[in-house]
């Protein structure tokens, strides 16, 4: 279990915003939020990027904080069973908008979820002194996979919607297209 350190999320599956509207790496590895930099067009999937940076530097507190294991290995718990929760999610919504790389995406989260369970287990078997291991390795993955991955679906889902627009026809409708980009026409 998470031991009460995610909030109960609020209607229509949304997870609530970390702390923090800026997105730049701090001087101790520690992450905040930019839309700019992380955002992938898909509302619920960035409340739950902003939810997954805040657990992250929950971790990283509780490292720091000098309360022992246990408590690191709670929130640990947390940020572990995060993974599973925002990966399923991720994953339902790209079948949603019908993403043609689904089967490649999830090959993905099942690399990270595996190093990462491998992590956890020598840091629980005290291989690894400190979680801070898991957690620079973590926060890597989840910057580049955000920025090479996960921006990949939500292009495709503002493509999709240009093209639903654009068949249905309606003058009043708007689509949004780069200068060079005809091939909708």
């Amino acid at each position: 279990g998470t031991g009460g350190l995610l909030p109960p999320a609020r209607s229509r599956g949304a997870l609530p915003a970390a702390n923090g509207k800026h997105a730049k790496a701090e001087t101790d590895g520690s992450m905040t939020w930019n839309p700019a930099v992380y955002g992938v067009g898909a509302p619920e999937m960035d409340e739950q990027h902003k939810r997954f940076f805040a657990l992250l530097a929950n971790l990283q507190k509780a490292e720091r904080s000098g309360k022992g294991k246990e408590a690191v290995g709670m929130t640990l718990g947390a940020v572990m069973d995060y993974v599973k929760i925002h990966f399923t999610s991720e994953e339902e919504h790209m079948k949603r908008i019908g993403y043609p790389d689904l089967a490649g995406h999830r090959k993905k989260h099942e690399e990270l979820a595996r190093d990462a369970q491998r992590l956890r287990k020598e840091y629980a078997d005290g291989k690894t002194k400190s979680v801070m291991k898991l957690y620079g390795f973590l926060l890597e993955w989840l910057q580049n996979h955000i920025r090479q991955e996960d921006k990949k679906y939500g292009e495709h889902s503002l493509h999709r919607g240009a093209i639903t627009r654009r068949g249905d026809a309606n003058p009043n409708d708007v689509i949004s297209l780069d200068d060079n980009d005809f091939s909708h026409f």
